[in-house]
């Protein structure tokens, strides 16, 4: 036996301040970007400097 549905009600529409939270970017490791980003060019700079192109210009 299939139970009735309820009927749908409108929900009340949420005001923009409160939508543009649900998109903010979370980041639970304040910091944490940053420093794997640090550690990227750290590794860029060397490798550059192992194959001997620190310094060179690519253009």
């Amino acid at each position: 036996m299939k139970t009735p549905e309820a009927p749908k009600l409108p929900r009340p529409r949420m005001p923009l301040e409160q939508r543009a939270k649900i998109f903010v970017p979370f980041d639970p490791l304040k910091g944490y970007q940053e420093a794997l980003r640090q550690k990227e060019l750290e590794a860029e700079a060397a490798h550059f400097e192992l194959a001997g192109l620190e310094g060179t210009d690519p253009s």
